[in-house]
């Protein structure tokens, strides 16, 4: 089938692997494509970003939806351009930084400050972690037989292992997580692969959860917890993905199956136009064909119906035959 794709249909599909790498994305989906799709100086690009579909935003789209890999590259152009279109202003916010901290403020070193006084007691998330592990630490020691105690710590706790807990509390930034011994931060971010507004909405107190640890920090003796990374991956139906820190993805980052079915449907679109070969405006029709998945959701966002771009985009190609 690939060799019946166009030189600027393999740009468009080689611009998704970068957008996809760039993102810290370890799968090319639909929304990589749409990505490039947009970016393309093809008619069917030309389409897009007329009805306001341009990479800018639709990269502001995927970054709000889908969010940006843990190997994802520093905000680059785009990003500015995404983060403006949402209504921050990078050089605003350095110039009001520099107007009330001097005009190196964001290069200089930190100047050595005074030790600050610790915070009245029970204040902050580091108090209520702090009292909480106290709390659990003492009523686990009086129970447990002498010379005995929890049966994790710290020390046995790894990154990347999978455990099993308890919701021990709840507050508006995430969930303490009872491991048998050591409380872990279960953070709002990580709850769920779904926007939520509360913690509430996901976890209970006293449900039994099954997290990966993400990270020890033995020194400050804190546990960062994932409970999303244990389940299905939306963007990627059938696979668990688990956060793997690493160099950003190099080499070929594979299709997912939808993203795969949608260059099918290009072959489909090519067909249905009587045309001999795909073109970018056969995998646009595709992706504007999709019923589910994240390219419905950026279409819906940007105000954009995906039947008024289909009808453009088909319109555009019979004038210019």
């Amino acid at each position: 089938m690939f060799e019946r794709f166009t030189g600027t249909a393999r740009r468009v599909v080689v611009q998704a692997q970068e957008d996809a790498r760039r993102l810290g994305h370890n799968y090319i989906g639909c929304e990589h494509l749409l990505l490039a799709a947009a970016a393309a100086g093809e008619p069917a690009g030309m389409v897009l970003r007329d009805h306001g579909v341009t990479p800018e935003r639709v990269e502001a789209e995927i970054v709000r939806t889908v969010g940006r890999g843990r190997t994802a590259d520093p905000p680059g152009r785009l990003d500015r351009e995404a983060l403006a279109f949402i209504g921050i202003d990078l050089d605003v916010v350095r110039a009001r930084i520099e107007a009330a901290f001097g005009p190196d403020a964001l290069t200089r070193g930190l100047p050595a400050t005074r030790r600050r006084r610790r915070p009245a007691w029970g204040k902050g998330p580091l108090a209520e972690l702090t009292r909480r592990r106290r709390h659990r630490r003492a009523r686990r020691d009086a129970a447990a037989p002498a010379g005995r105690s929890g049966n994790v710590s710290l020390n046995t706790l790894r990154k990347g292992q999978i455990r099993k807990g308890t919701v021990s509390s709840i507050v508006n930034f995430g969930a303490f997580v009872d491991l048998g011994g050591v409380d872990g931060l279960l953070h709002v971010s990580e709850l769920s692969w779904k926007h939520i507004g509360h913690p509430g909405e996901v976890v209970e107190v006293g449900q039994e959860v099954t997290v990966e640890v993400l990270d020890v920090d033995m020194d400050r003796e804190r546990v960062s917890l994932s409970l999303k990374s244990t389940q299905e991956d939306p963007w990627q139906p059938g696979r668990v993905t688990k956060h793997v820190p690493g160099p950003a993805p190099r080499g070929h980052i594979p299709f997912t199956p939808r993203a795969k079915k949608s260059l099918y449907l290009a072959l489909r679109e090519s067909e249905a136009l009587h045309d001999n070969y795909i073109g970018v405006q056969h995998i646009t029709l595709a992706l504007l064909g999709l019923k589910d998945g994240t390219v419905p959701m950026i279409l819906s966002a940007l105000g954009a119906p995906s039947a008024s771009l289909r009808a453009a985009v088909l319109a555009r190609y019979r004038k210019a035959s």
